[in-house]
């Protein structure tokens, strides 16, 4: 399988399945579906599909910005997201994952797209954890 990212008009990367994969640091099997969650948090859609060919689109409107912390969902519940100077998200630390709080799910349709989609962008953990505290209330 060749994977084409692309920026607007502009081809990024050509890769295979198993480049890829050691580029997101992926060791087991993926699906079609894994794939495209694990390239949708870099910001990148597929666009179009066949012959053995993907090709995602990377809508930097969705991308996450380097440097930044977010609200985001893990396994139902919310929680703040940091991305490292690539953009890539991660949780720094179990207690960012709000366990013992509402679920995603008991959230507005409005609120819930704008969790999965980290639309929510902060410049600090403190002023994330402040909107937070707004959902979970």
């Amino acid at each position: 399988i060749r994977i084409y990212l692309y920026a607007g008009e502009k081809k990024e990367k050509e890769l295979t399945l198993s480049e890829l994969k050691k580029e997101l640091n992926i060791d087991k099997n993926l699906t079609e579906t894994e794939l495209s969650k694990a390239l949708k948090d870099k910001g990148y859609v597929l666009e179009v599909e066949s012959n053995g060919e993907m090709t995602y689109k990377r809508d930097a409107s969705k991308a996450v910005k380097p440097n930044k912390y977010y609200i985001g969902e893990k396994d139902g519940f919310l929680a703040i997201y940091k991305t490292d100077d690539n953009g890539t998200l991660s949780i720094e630390n179990s207690q960012d994952v709000y366990t013992n709080s509402k679920k995603v799910d008991n959230l507005s349709e409005i609120d819930k797209d704008k969790i999965k989609n980290f639309e929510l962008e902060y410049n600090s953990k403190d002023d994330a954890e402040e909107s937070l505290s707004e959902f979970l209330s």
